[in-house]
């Protein structure tokens, strides 16, 4: 639960549109959008 909590107030801060330092001629930016599920196979173990 405490990894949760954590990663939730990180998301807002990391998923953020990022503007690189401009370049003459160019409009650069990166933007995280979801592209769909993800599988994870993993022992039932696994930490």
């Amino acid at each position: 639960e405490e990894r949760v909590r954590a990663m939730a107030v990180l998301a807002e801060e990391v998923l953020r549109p990022y503007y690189p330092p401009e370049k003459a001629g160019f409009r650069r930016y990166i933007v995280r959008e979801p592209v769909g599920l993800v599988m994870v196979i993993a022992p039932w173990n696994y930490p």
